[in-house]
This record gives C-alpha cells, sequence and structure tokens, in this order.
C-alpha cells in the first residue's frame, strides 16, 4: 500500500502480492512475489486528510470484498 501527496494532489494504491512460479529461459522454475490484485486512485484533498482517507478505505473495502468472494468467507 502507499499514499503520495504532493502540493494539493494524492494518489493511493494497493496491492496484494503472492508468490507464483513460472519456468524460466532454461526451463528451470523461477519463484519470484507478484502483484496478483492492483487497486488505485488519485484526485485532490483540499487539506483534507479525511478525503484521502475515504480514497484508501473504498480500495480496501474492494480488495476484501472480492477476497472474501474468490476464497470463501
Amino acid at each position: 500500500m502507499n499514499v503520495n501527496v504532493v502540493g494539493s494532489g494524492f494518489s493511493v494504491g494497493i496491492e496484494f502480492k503472492r508468490q507464483v512460479y513460472y519456468f524460466g529461459p532454461a526451463g528451470d522454475i523461477k519463484r519470484v512475489y507478484a502483484a496478483t490484485w492492483r487497486e488505485g486512485a488519485a484526485g485532490t484533498h483540499g487539506r483534507d486528510s479525511e478525503y484521502i482517507i475515504r480514497g484508501l478505505d473504498a480500495g480496501l473495502d474492494k480488495f476484501l470484498n472480492q477476497y472474501l468472494k474468490a476464497n470463501g468467507k
């Protein structure tokens, strides 16, 4: 998760990473962490930090709903 604020603008980003495997060029199995889900938002905050937090909350709610739908409750 990241939050960036520059002047009156902001961006928030949320990623879910997990271990994934793939075959390398030599046919060997490679193991890396990769983002399997990503959400982000950007806008202006008007000096109201609650606006940024609401954007972050919306992204987290979206992730949790999709995670529960995919993995059962």
